[in-house]
């Protein structure tokens, strides 16, 4: 919500950090009340796109939490790992402090 590269005052920064907590706890669907309470028209294709963002978002969550993603993470993470200790075994060491 708030500009990364340029200076923005510190009225920006604040509404920013308000914005972004909004959207963290309640989601898209907290942007809606937001402009609400701005008195701004928010037609009802805006409350559908934050609606399947949310959607979006809890299955995302709900996806990185169950226990079969948990595995295969962890199953690639443990082949990974393999194959660099592999590689690390064929090469030898590439970097040696002082070596030439």
């Amino acid at each position: 919500f708030c500009p990364k590269v340029v200076g923005c005052g510190s009225n920006v920064a604040e509404i920013a950090a308000y914005l972004g907590t909004c959207v963290y706890n309640d989601g898209q669907s907290s942007l809606v009340s937001v402009a609400k309470k701005l008195d701004l028209l928010i037609n009802k294709k805006m409350k559908m796109h934050f609606q399947i963002l949310d959607k979006l978002r809890i299955k995302k969550a709900e996806k990185r939490v169950s226990e079969q993603s948990h595995e295969a993470r962890k199953t690639k993470r443990l082949k990974v790992i393999k194959d660099n200790e592999n590689m690390r075994m064929k090469e030898g060491d590439v970097y040696v402090p002082g070596g030439f």
